[in-house]
């Protein structure tokens, strides 16, 4: 472990930033899976790390995958581009009963038309803003926000993320699916 923390801190603070991001993911991955975090890494990524150019797995979820040469859609993220009948399906339930309920109809349905192809930047009102803290507690810059810059918050999607900001100031920054994810959980 001391090897990869002194590997880490030499890396540019860019490179840091996603590394961070990428145990974020896998985290996520292991919550939503159900899997101890422990055993997420020993039996699912310590495998991958053994053998980086193995793609053996993929002929599971894209069969003909033989090494990804050539393959029609090498490349893109598991979503509509590889898989078409993802396309014809809503992510987000339009005023569902979960926390995207919460939010105001007009924005509901404006996020889930964000989420799902994207579009123009999304001014939120005062509770809407309110609504999002409460549903991301762990985002600190969000939970921190003045009121008085309520007003001011955007939403607008940054090709497969989802950023909350106002003015230059970034808030939020998730991946389109991890917000999709917490936005669809039930209400408490």
């Amino acid at each position: 472990m001391g090897v990869w923390l002194e590997a880490y801190q030499k890396l540019p603070v860019e490179a840091q930033d996603r590394v961070q991001r990428w145990l974020h993911l896998n985290q996520f991955i292991a919550r939503t899976l159900r899997i101890d975090w422990e055993k997420w890494v020993s039996d699912y990524l310590q495998p991958t790390f053994e053998n980086p150019l193995d793609y053996s797995f993929m002929q599971i979820c894209l069969p003909g995958f033989v090494g990804g040469l050539g393959m029609e859609g090498q490349g893109a993220s598991y979503s509509s581009a590889v898989d078409p009948a993802t396309a014809q399906v809503a992510r987000v339930p339009l005023r569902a009963k979960n926390n995207l309920g919460r939010l105001s109809p007009e924005v509901q349905d404006k996020l889930a038309a964000l989420l799902e192809a994207g579009g123009d930047p999304i001014p939120l009102s005062p509770a809407d803003v309110a609504q999002l803290q409460k549903i991301l507690p762990g985002e600190k810059p969000l939970a921190k926000l003045d009121r008085k810059d309520f007003r001011k918050v955007i939403v607008e999607r940054d090709a497969d993320e989802v950023v909350l900001k106002t003015g230059d100031k970034e808030l939020v920054r998730q991946a389109v699916h991890e917000l999709a994810a917490v936005l669809r959980r039930p209400l408490v």
